[in-house]
C-alpha cells in the first residue's frame, strides 16, 4: 500500500513539473510577436565580433528561443548560412545577437523561423551604404541609419510626422539652394566634410529651424536660431556640426527643406570620387577637385577624346583600341561589352564570339569623368586565298637578315597580311606573327623578311605553317633535306603542284642591270644607213646559270622574263645546241651573225661588208683635195 502511494505522488510530481515548464516556456503565436528589426552586416573592426541581429518582442511575456533558427541567403543565392538560437527574449525587450549567421555586404535575405519551422520574420537589405550603418526597421519602414542601436529600441519617427498648424505656416525663400559638398575627404588631404549653401537673392535669409537631411532616415541637421544667411552669400557646414555621414558609395541624396518642413532643393549622386567635391557650374553638376568652400565654384578641365580601332574585327582574332587625349588624362577604363575590362591607354582584345557589342570608354581626370559609348562589331573571318610559293633556308651572307619567304596572293583584291603569322618548327611549333603593315597586290607575289616578322627556317628540316589572324592554318608546307645540308642560296620552290630545291640567283627578286634591247630595237639599229660602227651587246650569264642548268630557274615573273629573252638570243638563226658545238659549227659565210662564247660571255657581232684599202685611200685623197680647193676659193672670195 505504501508503495503504491509512494507511485502516485511520484506521478503527480512529474505532471505538476512539466506543466510548469510548459507554462513558463511561451513561444510567440503570431508573426507580429517576435520580428527581426535590426542588422549590422558591416561595422567597423572585426565584422564577426561585431556583426549583430536584433529581434525584438512585442508580446507582454517572456519567449523561449531555444530552437529558433535565423538563416540567410544571398539573392544570388551562391552564399548561405544559418544559426540556432537558444535562451530567452523578455517581454517587450530589444535583443541582439552577435556571432550568429554570417551577414553578407551584398543584397541578402535574412529570415526567422520557429521550432516548428514556420516563418515568423523575413527582411530582404541592401548592399551596405557604409560602416556603422544598421538596416533598421523605422515606422513600418526599413532603411540604413547611423549609428546603429544595438539593445534599444530603434529611433521614433512620431515628431517627423507631426503636422504643423496652419496659423504658424510662414513664408519662406525657395531661392536658396545647396551648390556644393565634399562627400569623401582623405585622412590625408586634412579636409572636412562639408555642405555649401548659396543665397542668389538680393535679401538676407534667416535659416532658423531650416533642416539639412541626407537619403538615411535619422540623419538630419537642423539649423539654429539666428543663423543668417547674408545676400549673395555662401555659407558651410561642416561635418562636425551636421553629424549625419554622406555616402562614398552607392546613391546617395543631400535635401534642404525650410521650417515648413517643404523640400526647397535636393541633390542626387552616386559612386562619389576622393577629395572631390560635387559642384554646381550654373547648369549641371559636376565633380571637380578644386575645392571652394566659401566661394565661387571652379572646375577641372572637361576632358575629350579620340578613340581608334581596329577597321574590321574578327572572331578569336586581336582588335586594337587606341584613344588620343590630352595630358589631363590619368585613368582608363576599356568596357568591350563582353564582360572583359582593360584600363590601358592602347590595348588589344579578342572576342570569342562573332556578333554586336556595346562597348566603352570612360577617361579620369582631376575632375570631371568621360565616358564614350560605341558598338563593336565582330565579324566571322574568312582568310583569302594566300600561299607560299618559295623560301630560301640558307641565303648568301648571314641568314637572320636575309633569310626569306615569298607569299603570293591569289585573291582579287590587295591584301594587308599584318596580324597573319607564320610557324615554324618540327616536334614543337613556334608562332612568329606579322608584326607590320606588309601588302601584296592582287595576284603578285612579294618577299616576306625576318624584320617584320622573326621566322627561323631550319638548314635540315623544318615544318612551316600559314596561320590566319584567327590562328586558323591556311596552308602546311615540310621539308627534309636529308643529311647534307641545304646549299648556299639554294631555294626550295613550288613548280606546278611539286615542291622543288632550286639553284638561283643569290637574289631572284632583283632585275637585270642592263635590259637587252629587243630583236626590233637591235635590228634598226644594224639596218641604219651609213653605219659606220657594228652595233654590240653582251648578256651576261653566271656560272650557276650555264647552258647546262637551263630549267633550273625560280618561277618568279621577272626571271622568267629574263630567262624567256635569253632563250630567243641564244636560239637566233639556230637550233638548241652546246655552247661546243655552236662554236665549232659557225657559218663562214659573210653578213651571218656569229656567236662566240668567252667565259660564260655570249657576243653577238653583225658582220658588215668591208671596203677595199685602195678605195678607201683614193676617197680619202679627193676629199683632202677637195677641201683644198675649198678652202682657197674662199680666201679669193674675201
Amino acid at each position: 500500500m505504501k508503495k503504491k502511494i509512494f507511485f502516485l505522488f511520484l506521478l503527480g510530481g512529474i505532471y505538476f513539473f512539466v506543466a510548469f515548464q510548459i507554462n513558463f516556456r511561451c513561444y510567440a503565436s503570431d508573426e507580429n510577436d517576435l520580428v527581426i528589426s535590426e542588422v549590422l552586416p558591416n561595422p567597423s573592426g572585426s565584422e564577426k565580433e561585431n556583426e549583430f541581429v536584433e529581434l525584438h518582442n512585442s508580446t507582454d511575456k517572456d519567449i523561449s528561443l531555444d530552437n529558433w533558427q535565423l538563416s540567410i541567403e544571398t539573392i544570388d543565392l551562391k552564399s548561405s548560412d544559418f544559426f540556432i538560437l537558444s535562451g530567452n527574449i523578455k517581454s517587450g525587450e530589444y535583443k541582439s545577437f552577435y556571432n550568429t549567421v554570417t551577414l553578407y555586404n551584398k543584397k541578402s535575405k535574412l529570415s526567422l523561423f520557429s521550432p516548428e519551422s514556420k516563418l515568423i520574420s523575413e527582411i530582404i537589405y541592401t548592399t551596405p551604404d557604409n560602416e556603422n550603418f544598421s538596416y533598421s526597421l523605422i515606422c513600418n519602414l526599413w532603411g540604413w541609419v547611423y549609428p546603429a542601436t544595438p539593445n534599444n529600441k530603434n529611433p521614433s519617427c512620431e515628431k517627423e510626422n507631426e503636422e504643423i498648424p496652419e496659423e504658424n505656416i510662414k513664408n519662406y525663400s525657395d531661392k536658396i539652394f545647396i551648390s556644393e559638398f565634399l562627400p569623401a575627404p582623405s585622412d590625408e588631404s586634412g579636409n572636412e566634410e562639408f555642405i555649401e549653401l548659396y543665397n542668389p537673392s538680393d535679401k538676407n535669409e534667416d535659416l532658423t529651424d531650416w533642416i539639412l537631411r541626407d537619403g538615411s532616415k535619422t540623419g538630419k541637421y537642423i539649423f539654429p536660431k539666428n543663423t543668417l544667411l547674408k545676400s549673395t552669400a555662401f555659407l558651410i557646414i561642416y561635418k562636425k556640426d551636421f553629424k549625419f555621414a554622406l555616402n562614398n558609395s552607392g546613391s546617395e541624396k543631400v535635401l534642404l527643406f525650410n521650417p515648413n518642413k517643404k523640400e526647397v532643393f535636393r541633390v542626387e549622386y552616386s559612386s562619389s570620387k576622393t577629395d572631390r567635391s560635387y559642384a554646381f557650374d550654373g547648369e549641371k553638376w559636376r565633380w571637380t577637385s578644386l575645392l571652394t568652400p566659401g566661394a565661387e565654384n571652379s572646375f577641372d578641365k572637361i576632358l575629350s577624346g579620340k578613340i581608334t580601332l581596329s577597321k574590321k574585327i574578327y572572331k578569336n582574332t586581336y582588335a586594337y583600341f587606341y584613344v588620343a587625349v590630352g595630358k589631363d588624362t590619368k585613368k582608363f577604363v576599356w568596357d568591350f561589352g563582353d564582360g572583359h575590362k582593360s584600363y590601358l591607354k592602347k590595348t588589344k582584345h579578342k572576342y570569342k564570339k562573332d556578333g554586336k557589342y556595346s562597348a566603352s570608354l570612360k577617361i579620369t581626370g582631376d575632375g570631371e569623368d568621360k565616358t564614350y559609348d560605341f558598338i563593336v562589331k565582330v565579324e566571322k573571318y574568312k582568310a583569302p586565298k594566300i600561299r607560299i610559293v618559295s623560301f630560301s633556308p640558307n641565303p648568301k651572307g648571314s641568314d637572320t637578315k636575309n633569310e626569306w619567304i615569298e607569299i603570293k596572293n591569289e585573291s582579287q583584291k590587295k591584301i594587308n597580311l599584318k596580324n597573319w603569322s607564320i610557324a615554324t618548327g618540327w616536334e614543337k611549333m613556334i608562332n612568329h606573327p606579322i608584326r607590320e603593315k606588309f601588302e601584296i597586290k592582287a595576284g603578285k607575289t612579294k618577299k616576306l623578311l625576318r624584320n617584320i616578322c622573326a621566322f627561323t627556317l631550319v638548314n635540315t628540316k623544318n615544318k612551316i605553317e600559314l596561320r590566319d589572324p584567327s590562328g586558323k592554318i591556311a596552308q602546311k608546307i615540310k621539308y627534309n633535306h636529308g643529311e647534307e645540308s641545304v646549299s648556299e642560296d639554294e631555294i626550295y620552290s613550288k613548280i606546278d603542284k611539286d615542291w622543288e630545291w632550286v639553284e638561283t640567283q643569290n637574289d631572284t627578286k632583283n632585275e637585270i642591270e642592263h635590259p637587252l634591247p629587243s630583236l626590233k630595237e637591235t635590228n634598226q639599229k644594224t639596218n641604219k644607213e651609213n653605219a659606220t660602227i657594228t652595233e654590240e651587246f653582251i648578256l651576261n650569264i653566271p656560272d650557276s646559270e650555264i647552258q647546262t642548268s637551263i630549267g633550273k630557274y625560280t618561277l618568279s615573273p621577272s626571271w622568267q622574263k629574263k630567262k624567256d629573252t635569253q632563250q630567243k638570243l641564244v636560239l637566233l638563226n639556230s637550233k638548241l645546241q652546246k655552247p661546243q658545238t655552236i662554236l665549232a659549227n659557225q657559218p663562214k659565210v659573210l653578213g651571218t651573225q656569229k656567236i662566240s662564247l668567252v667565259e660564260n660571255y655570249y657576243f653577238f657581232i653583225n658582220s658588215s661588208k668591208q671596203k677595199h684599202w685602195a678605195i678607201e685611200l683614193l676617197e680619202n685623197s679627193w676629199n683632202k683635195i677637195n677641201f683644198s680647193l675649198n678652202y682657197f676659193r674662199l680666201k679669193i672670195a674675201i
